[in-house]
């Protein structure tokens, strides 16, 4: 799990393995310096907005998802 605004404002994390993630909450990657593309094959649960702010170009491999919450910014990411 990655709890809520774990790595906000964190403009030098440019990337991140999420390959054994769950679970990410609220606002956890918000002005953050993620970029380019984001898989989490293991992904379970997505709380709102933990993109924000951010320039990912897209988001991949999505496959286990089984709760969102309301999510604003990801709506133009994801790929079905």
């Amino acid at each position: 799990t990655i709890e809520s605004s774990a790595f906000n404002g964190c403009s030098s994390l440019i990337n991140f393995d999420f390959t054994n993630i769950k679970t990410i909450k609220d606002n956890a990657f918000n002005k953050s310096g993620l970029t380019g593309q984001v898989k989490m094959p293991n992904l379970e649960i997505l709380e709102a907005d933990v993109f924000n702010n951010t320039t990912i170009e897209d988001l991949a491999d999505l496959g286990k998802i089984t709760a969102v919450k309301m999510i604003r910014y990801m709506y133009s990411l994801v790929k079905v």
